[in-house]
């Protein structure tokens, strides 16, 4: 699958190739795309064989179709922050100030789930704006 700034050699599994972004996903990056300008999609859809979805207890988000990792080309990482946090499709997100770019995916939940990436471990935090500004 792929959109007006999306190729879907972006988007597919970079250890198969396989192509599993879900349509709810895409228009949501297209949405970041018109706020932040040109996105460098890290990683979109991961099949379960991926080496980073094998190593899990079961596959996550990504291999649902669901998530994609950002690093945003035309604006500082907490300005992108601020845009990811004013899209409200958008439940899940994991900001890794070390590698610069931003976790977000289109859970089902009522309300978003807001982590930062420590030494390579997801870590929940309640002050994701505080995390932001000081990491």
């Amino acid at each position: 699958m792929e959109s007006e700034h999306f190729t879907s050699a972006e988007l597919r599994c970079r250890h198969c190739g396989s192509e599993g972004v879900r349509r709810e996903l895409l228009d949501v990056l297209e949405a970041l795309r018109a706020k932040a300008g040109p996105l460098k999609v890290n990683s979109a859809y991961r099949c379960p064989q991926h080496p980073v979805e094998a190593r899990k207890p079961k596959p996550g988000l990504h291999a649902r179709g669901i998530a994609a990792d950002l690093v945003p080309m035309a604006m500082p990482l907490r300005a992108f922050y601020d845009a990811v946090r004013a899209e409200p499709r958008i439940r899940g997100i994991g900001v890794d100030h070390s590698a610069g770019y931003i976790h977000v995916d289109v859970r089902e939940a009522i309300a978003p789930t807001l982590w930062v990436y420590r030494n390579g471990r997801a870590v929940v935090v309640t002050d994701p704006l505080q995390e932001v500004s000081h990491g």
